[in-house]
């Protein structure tokens, strides 16, 4: 009997350690959205790697899209009364991003890689305005 608590108690332990798991942060999600970014940028005029770079697309979307609800810590140092609109321009340019991961995700889908080229310098381009803005350091 003793061992069967012994077992129980060390599942439920396991168990509870796995849910402790804290989501990832805005800086940690923004990691890997850069690190999927750099490989599809690498490959992005190989077509025998276009499946592959359609689903870190998808990846990509899903991860702005939960970045979309993250807010970074110099909208929260701003004053109480400038935070809403910064907030708001912060989410325009996330949608932007999210926007063009889905259609990059289609242009590599239809083996359109100039179009996806073009995609990933816009991304690049809103990368750089969020940063400037939003992520002084």
């Amino acid at each position: 009997m003793k061992v069967q608590w012994i077992a129980i108690l060390s599942l439920l332990t396991a168990s509870a350690g796995f849910a402790q798991t804290p989501a990832p942060t805005l800086a940690q999600n923004m990691d890997s959205i850069s690190a999927l970014v750099k490989t599809v940028t690498k490959n992005v005029s190989d077509s025998t790697k276009n499946t592959a770079s359609a689903t870190s697309a998808g990846q990509i979307a899903t991860l702005f899209t939960t970045v979309l609800s993250q807010v970074p810590s110099s909208i929260s140092a701003l004053p109480a009364n400038q935070q809403a609109a910064a907030l708001s321009g912060y989410q325009s340019l996330i949608q932007k991003e999210i926007d063009d991961a889905k259609a990059l995700q289609a242009a590599f889908l239809s083996n359109n890689n100039s179009s996806a080229s073009t995609i990933l310098q816009d991304m690049n381009t809103i990368k750089s305005q969020g940063h400037s803005t939003y992520d002084p350091n």
